[in-house]
């Protein structure tokens, strides 16, 4: 999410048990080939995305991850 990871597992981790927000809206705008199985609509648009422009100089916060489950890490910031 602009550049940081979000969220770090297995496939089956993440696929499963998608936990940080940016995580999910990516899964759920994924398409599905089959017509007879529909995905729950989710609102992809319910927050504004900040600015990915950074000052000159400008060092990121260490990303803060929490295990969630055995090697499941989601960011906290």
């Amino acid at each position: 999410y602009l550049g940081r990871i979000v969220e770090i597992g297995s496939r089956k981790q993440i696929f499963e048990n998608p936990s940080h927000p940016y995580t999910q809206k990516l899964l759920s705008a994924v398409p599905v080939a089959n017509p007879k199985k529909k995905r729950k609509i989710r609102n992809k648009n319910s927050e504004e995305v900040p600015s990915p422009i950074k000052p000159i100089g400008y060092e990121a916060p260490p990303v803060k991850m929490n295990e969630i489950d055995e090697g499941h890490f989601v960011s906290l910031n």
